[in-house]
């Protein structure tokens, strides 16, 4: 199951993001990354590619 986290106040949705059981962001700066997308008004939405990696070596890109 997708782990879910939500921001705002009075408990009404304001962000919703997914990072499954077997993923792993990029590096350690990607939620900050999207923090600063999100610090613009007009920005709505934000996503990224995905990178298929070897199990046993991260820096090995399988397919993008």
């Amino acid at each position: 199951m997708p782990t879910r986290f939500k921001t705002g106040y009075g408990g009404k949705l304001k962000k919703v993001g997914f990072l499954h059981a077997d993923d792993v962001y990029a590096s350690a700066d990607v939620l900050a990354h999207v923090a600063e997308a999100f610090a613009d008004p007009a920005v709505c939405a934000v996503y990224g590619d995905l990178q298929y990696v070897r199990q046993d070596d991260l820096s090995q890109v399988v397919r993008h």
